[in-house]
Formats: C-alpha cells, sequence, structure tokens
C-alpha cells in the first residue's frame, strides 16, 4: 500500500506543521466532517506512520464512501456521521460505535432501492416504525457483530432518485 498516493488521490495532504498527534479514528472523523464542510483536510506532520496508514487503507478500501461525496444528513435525521453522493441517490451513514444496538435514520421519504454494508455490498436486516401524522417513520438497520468494521462500518442506501426527506407536520416513531 502506498500511503502518499491513496491520501493524494483524496486531497488529503500532510502538513508541514505539528500539531495534535491523531488516532486513526480521529483522522477519519476529522476528515468526513471536513468533507461535509466542503474542506480540505490535513494530516499533522507528527502523526504516527502506522494511524496515518491505517487511516489511508481505510479509506482506499471504503473509497466509494469518499468520492465526490458531500454533506449527509444532519443530525435531525441520523445520529451520526454521513456523506452522500453528489446527486444525492446514495446515503452513506458511519456507525463509529455499535455493538447490537440498531442504527436508525429516518425522514427519507423515497423508496429505497438497495440498503446494504460497503465495501463488499453484503445486504443489512432491516425494520421500519410508522410515522406520526403524513410522515415517513423511521428505519432501522439490525448490524451482526460479525459485520462490523472494528473501525467504522459503513453503510450505504440507494435510491432511485435524489434523496427527499419529510419537513412537514408529524414525525417519526423512533422509541417503543
Amino acid at each position: 500500500m502506498n500511503t502518499e498516493k491513496i491520501l493524494a488521490s483524496f486531497s488529503i495532504e500532510v502538513s508541514e506543521k505539528e500539531g495534535m498527534a491523531y488516532t486513526c479514528d480521529q483522522m477519519l472523523r476529522l476528515f468526513i466532517r471536513a468533507k461535509q464542510k466542503g474542506e480540505k483536510f490535513f494530516i499533522p506532520a507528527n502523526c504516527q506512520k502506522d494511524e496515518v496508514d491505517k487511516f489511508a487503507e481505510f479509506i482506499n478500501k471504503y473509497y466509494k464512501a469518499f468520492t465526490g461525496t458531500v454533506k449527509g444528513l444532519d443530525n435531525d435525521w441520523f445520529a451520526g456521521e454521513s456523506l452522500m453522493s453528489p446527486d444525492k441517490k446514495e446515503l452513506f451513514l458511519f456507525v463509529f460505535a455499535c455493538d447490537d444496538t440498531p442504527v436508525m435514520v429516518k425522514g427519507i421519504k423515497n423508496k429505497k432501492k438497495d440498503i446494504s454494508l460497503l465495501p463488499d455490498g453484503r445486504s443489512v436486516a432491516l425494520g421500519s416504525s410508522l410515522g406520526l401524522g403524513e410522515g415517513p417513520g423511521s428505519l432501522w438497520m439490525f448490524l451482526k457483530k460479525s459485520e462490523l468494521d472494528p473501525l467504522c462500518t459503513v453503510i450505504s442506501i440507494k435510491c432511485s432518485d435524489a434523496i427527499e426527506l419529510y419537513k412537514g407536520t408529524g414525525a417519526p416513531i423512533t422509541q417503543n
């Protein structure tokens, strides 16, 4: 693996300045937030090489979720980090600390074509709950421990049209 080449392909640079020495997990979170804001991400010069290598390996493995993607959902819709394809037809959810707790996203009006785990496209076990009023309900994704990436699990939600979020009255039922 050529870390420098991978970082360059995602427009990530190692800064000449020293700063906080990030772990791979911290770099990933900061990189996603930079992409959400449309900003460039710089890695401080004093980060440990093995952490930078792990980070580069992760973004290379999950390249689809980082290539050309833009800001995803606000925390009103998903309690975590997300990015969206430029055509807004695919949503990428980043799940950092997950055990047996289901992952929930709410308010997506579109019919979902495919919901799978990256990088290999394995299907995700799904459930849903009804909305209150005219709003769409919540979509629940149930992940098995064996399916989880130890650093961050990435879920892809594909729709046939640009993802539309419900912004009317009523709300999805998020707890029973």
